[in-house]
């Protein structure tokens, strides 16, 4: 597997484990302060990944971007 695709199975597992999390904590599952705030940084990282790459290929204009944002 290339770096390309060992990257994609590492970020999708990610994103599953982020998603688990949630779903705990959500259905009454306990979590520290600390396993919070680190969820909160993974998933901005993730986050924002996502949104250079969607910028990068153009699939979002500055104009869109500032429209979804401002309205």
């Amino acid at each position: 597997m290339g770096n390309a695709g060992a990257r994609s199975t590492r970020t999708s597992r990610d994103i599953k484990r982020l998603y688990d999390f949630r779903f705990k904590v959500i259905h009454g599952g306990v979590a520290n302060d600390e396993a919070i705030v680190t969820h909160i940084i993974q998933v901005r990282a993730i986050l924002s990944r996502l949104l250079c790459r969607v910028v990068e290929h153009g699939l979002w204009t500055e104009d869109t971007i500032e429209a979804t944002l401002f309205g």
